[in-house]
């Protein structure tokens, strides 16, 4: 299965445990055999000292507000969609993914919060 992973930054270095946790998450999705790849939302905020095991995808949402953040979100999900078998999106982003079912989105989402 292909799996994307649409977050808003990885930082390793000072973001706190959910990025260790997210990293864990997309880890062992690779051992049970699943393609992973990973999207960060706003991706000047990276911060990965090592290399990752799965792919990475740097977008970048220019205007943050509420309507512009899910709107980027539902754009991304437009621009991968025929590259996933289903989108695993951080919870900030549940109402873009919303969207993106309810204007035809084939792909399933799952949403973490």
């Amino acid at each position: 299965m292909r799996i994307f992973f649409i977050t808003s930054k990885l930082n390793f270095e000072n973001a706190g445990g959910s990025i260790e946790e997210y990293d864990l998450m997309m880890k062992t999705w690779q051992e049970l055999g699943n393609e992973v790849t990973a999207v960060t939302t706003y991706s000047n905020a990276n911060r990965i000292p090592n290399p990752l095991p799965y792919a990475l995808k740097e977008e970048k949402i220019q205007n943050k507000n509420r309507w512009s953040i899910q709107k980027g979100v539902l754009d991304i999900m437009r621009k991968y969609e025929k590259d996933a078998d289903v989108f695993h999106v951080d919870g900030q982003f549940l109402y873009g993914a919303g969207l993106y079912r309810r204007l035809g989105g084939r792909v399933p989402v799952q949403a973490y919060f």
